[in-house]
C-alpha cells in the first residue's frame, strides 16, 4: 500500500471504490498535480472517505518516457459492481480457437455421432439379417442367431448364441460365442488382418448314414455348371494373430458298421499364432483333443498354408482302443476291450508343386499297457 505522498513521487494510477460501489480512477496523480500541500488537499478530497480500501497500481515506476502509455483495458464488472476473473491465455486461446473453428468441430462431432449410431445400432441388425436370409437361400439351412454386437470404434464383432440346423431340421452346429477384432492393418499387409478370432464352446453334430453320406453333404450348394472355374485365383490373403476354438466337441455317428457308432470327441483346445495364407510364412499351433474315454491326441509345431506345410511333435495317451475296435472288431474278429497307449513321434509335412505330399516320421516311440484283447462274440476273460 503506497501513502499519498509516494503518490506523487512516482506518478500512478489511483482506482478507488465509492459508496455507490462504482470504481472511481484518477489517473496519473503524480504527473498532473504537484507536491505541495493544495494540490495533495485537492487529492484527498477526490478519494473515498467511507474507509474503504483503496488500490493502488504501479505501472508508473517504469522510465518517463513509458508512463503516458495508455492505461489498461477496464476490468469488466457484472451488475453488481465485482468484477469478472481474468480470463488466463490458455483459456482464451482455446475459445478462440472454438469460436473461429465451430463449423468445423459441429460437423466433425455430429460425424462422429451418425458413425457411432450406424455402426452399434443398425450393423448389428443388418448382419444379423443378412446372415439368416443367406444361409436361407443358399444352402436351404436355418440359421438362428441370438445377440449380435459390433464395436465400431475398436472393429470388433461378437455374436452368441449361434445355432445351424439342415434342411431337415436336425442340428449341424451350436456355437456359444464368436469374437472377431479386425485391424486396420490390413491396408499395409494387403491381406485381410485380425487381431483375434475365437469360437467358445462350438459343437459339431456329424453323422455318416448306412449309404455313407455325410449329413454336411447337404449343405454344399449344387455346382453351378454354367460359370467358368477362375483361373489362378489363389487361395485370399488372410493375417490372424491368434486364432483359438476353447472348449469345443464333435458328436459323431456312423450308421455304415453293422453296430452303429455314436461317441463324442471334447472338449478340444486348439490355439494357433499367427495364422495366414501370406507365401512362405508360418504361424505356431497347438491343438489338443479329448475322446470320451478320456484319452487324448495333442501335437504343436509350426503350420504354414501357403505352400501347405507342418512340422511338429505329436503325441498319444491314454485309451483309445474301443474306438478303435468298434470299426475292426466285425472285420478281424478281434476285440480289444481295454488298455492305455503311449506314442510319440516328429513330423513333418510338405506340399510338392504336383499336388502330393511328403511326410516324415522321426523319433517314433511306442508303448502299450494293460491290453486286454477278447476274440469277438467270445467271453471276456476267454482269450488275453
Amino acid at each position: 500500500t503506497l501513502s499519498l505522498v509516494q503518490v506523487f513521487e512516482y506518478g500512478c494510477n489511483v482506482h478507488a471504490t465509492g459508496t455507490a460501489g462504482k470504481r472511481v480512477m484518477v489517473t496519473n496523480i503524480g504527473n498532473r498535480l504537484g507536491r505541495d500541500r493544495a494540490d495533495r488537499a485537492a487529492v484527498r478530497s477526490a478519494l473515498p472517505r467511507n474507509g474503504r480500501r483503496v488500490t493502488i497500481g504501479i505501472p508508473m515506476l517504469l522510465p518517463a518516457a513509458r508512463r503516458s502509455a495508455p492505461a489498461r483495458r477496464k476490468p469488466r464488472t457484472g451488475k453488481d459492481g465485482r468484477m469478472f476473473a481474468t480470463e488466463s491465455p490458455l483459456n482464451a486461446g482455446i475459445a478462440g480457437f472454438a469460436k473461429r473453428r465451430r463449423r468445423w468441430l459441429i460437423g466433425t462431432a455430429l460425424g462422429v455421432l451418425a458413425y457411432a449410431v450406424l455402426g452399434f445400432l443398425l450393423a448389428p441388425w443388418l448382419v444379423k439379417n443378412t446372415a439368416v436370409d443367406t444361409v436361407g437361400v443358399q444352402l436351404d439351412a436355418e440359421l438362428r442367431l441370438a445377440k449380435v454386437a459390433i464395436n465400431p470404434f475398436v472393429l470388433s464383432i461378437r455374436i452368441d448364441g449361434l445355432e445351424l440346423d439342415d434342411p431337415a431340421g436336425t442340428a449341424i452346429a451350436r456355437v456359444g460365442t464368436i469374437y472377431a477384432n479386425f485391424q486396420l492393418s490390413s491396408l499395409v499387409r494387403w491381406a485381410w488382418s485380425f487381431a483375434e478370432i475365437r469360437l467358445d464352446a462350438p459343437e459339431l453334430f456329424l453323422a455318416r448314414a448306412g449309404d455313407g453320406g455325410l449329413n454336411l453333404a447337404a449343405l454344399v450348394p449344387p455346382a453351378d455348371t454354367e460359370q467358368p472355374e477362375s483361373a489362378g485365383g489363389g487361395m485370399p490373403r488372410l493375417f490372424i494373430h491368434r486364432f483359438a476354438i476353447n472348449e469345443a466337441r464333435v458328436d459323431w455317428r456312423d450308421e455304415v458298421p453293422p453296430e452303429p457308432v455314436a461317441t463324442v470327441f471334447g472338449p478340444v483346445s486348439v490355439q494357433i499364432v499367427d495364422l495366414n495364407t501370406l507365401p512362405d510364412r508360418a504361424g505356431e499351433q497347438s491343438v489338443v483333443i479329448t475322446t470320451e474315454s478320456n484319452g487324448t491326441l495333442s501335437w504343436t509345431g509350426s503350420l504354414q498354408l501357403n505352400p501347405f506345410a507342418s512340422a511338429g511333435h505329436a503325441e498319444v495317451r491314454g485309451s483309445h482302443f474301443p474306438l478303435a475296435s468298434a470299426y475292426i472288431r466285425h472285420e478281424t474278429g478281434v476285440d480289444i476291450v481295454d488298455g492305455t497307449a503311449g506314442i510319440d513321434l516328429d513330423y513333418a509335412i510338405a506340399s510338392a508343386a504336383d499336388g502330393s505330399f511328403q511326410v516324415t516320421v522321426d523319433n517314433i516311440d511306442v508303448e502299450f499297457a494293460d491290453v486286454r484283447v477278447n476274440t469277438f462274440h467270445a467271453e471276456p476273460d476267454d482269450v488275453r
